[in-house]
């Protein structure tokens, strides 16, 4: 697959000099588009020739995706689907940014950034070839695509040769991590997975938040850890999600708190076409959390009686957007340190996932 780049232009038609240019997982996730407002997503890479001559851009990296930014002022990203303004400042000490609502870069816009991203000031069309800035340097010209990451799979089968997926976790939490071996079904590797590695004409969820994506078999049981007791299952019928605290998913755990997340429901081994996916928009709230009450019930997405390959069913339930809710700590760090953690413990010791302030204990 061609890497795809978001592109802020000086003019209306798209070409000239660029003030931002981006690529990564976020541009990917948003597709291609036309020109608009000096925007557009495309496979046409920037040269030198496309930046402004002698001034100073910034480069902001964080996990799978870099921006490349004009310092100094107000600068419309264009890997967004709703208008981001940055400013960079690279005129001093240490570089720092501030994200904005509005292009005259007055109304603050908070980013909570859980892990800080790298900022490097550079010169990338810089007339003197030993130029240099206080805090930066003249790198290359080519924006520097993030290296492969490593994936978490559960695998149907204890030594993983052969078997369906039953789980991957792509996320930030493994990318410092060497890739491992099978244990038990769980294997850490760089390898994307393909098609064919999914269960035959079955749905499976894939659930997105900032820092991971998770993909789930629809309706199985799946064991994230046997010693910590700790089993999910995904159900595109009714857009939940659950965790149990047995093999069967017949005892349910009370201790998981919820988290706001995007879903979609879709078919993924068929090899000769790309997944047919569908995606729901998560909307803004004015609170961090939602715990259902007693009544909550979410709505429904009919399943076909049959089922194809790249068969869809979009999560329409659940409230506003399709919003699944369960807790990114125990899909995205308790996996990840529960199994790998114990790996590396070699066996000996467990460790319980991270729990609530207001845990209420398991159900019996």
């Amino acid at each position: 697959m061609s890497t795809l780049f978001a592109k802020t232009y000086m003019t209306a038609t798209c070409s000239g000099n660029v003030t931002y240019v981006a690529a990564g997982t976020p541009i990917d996730f948003f597709g291609p588009s036309e020109c608009a407002d000096n925007i557009t997503r495309d496979i046409k890479s920037v040269t030198r020739n496309h930046y402004l001559v002698n001034q100073t851009y910034m480069d902001i990296s964080r996990w799978r995706s870099v921006e490349r930014v004009l310092a100094n002022g107000c600068v419309r990203a264009a890997a967004d689907s709703t208008p981001r303004y940055i400013k960079a400042n690279c005129s001093g000490g240490l570089p720092s940014i501030e994200s904005y609502t509005d292009a005259a870069c007055n109304e603050s816009m908070f980013l909570l950034e859980v892990i800080p991203p790298k900022l490097e000031c550079l010169i990338p069309a810089s007339t003197n070839p030993s130029d240099t800035i206080t805090f930066g340097n003249t790198s290359s010209t080519t924006l520097l695509v993030p290296e492969p990451h490593i994936y978490l799979k559960k695998r149907s089968r204890a030594d993983c040769t052969g078997g369906d997926i039953e789980l991957l976790i792509d996320s930030l939490l493994f990318d410092d991590n060497a890739p491992e071996p099978c244990d038990n079904g769980f294997e850490l590797n760089a390898t994307t997975p393909t098609p064919s590695e999914y269960a035959p004409n079955t749905l499976y969820m894939t659930l997105k938040a900032p820092f991971f994506v998770a993909t789930a078999i629809d309706r199985r049981c799946i064991a994230l850890d046997d010693d910590t007791q700790l089993f999910v299952q995904v159900d595109c019928n009714t857009n939940s999600v659950r965790f149990f605290k047995d093999a069967t998913c017949k005892k349910p755990r009370s201790d998981i708190p919820r988290f706001p997340f995007q879903s979609s429901c879709a078919v993924l081994n068929d090899a000769a076409q790309s997944p047919v996916t569908t995606t729901t928009t998560l909307l803004p709230s004015t609170t961090k959390t939602f715990v259902p009450t007693a009544t909550w019930t979410p709505s429904t997405s009919a399943v076909p009686a049959s089922l194809g390959s790249n068969d869809v069913v979009t999560n329409s339930g659940g409230g506003s957007g399709g919003i699944v809710f369960l807790l990114f700590v125990v899909i995205g760090a308790a996996v990840a340190f529960v199994v790998y953690k114990k790996r590396q413990m070699n066996g000996h010791g467990s460790m319980m996932p991270l729990k609530s302030d207001s845990d209420m204990g398991d159900d019996d």
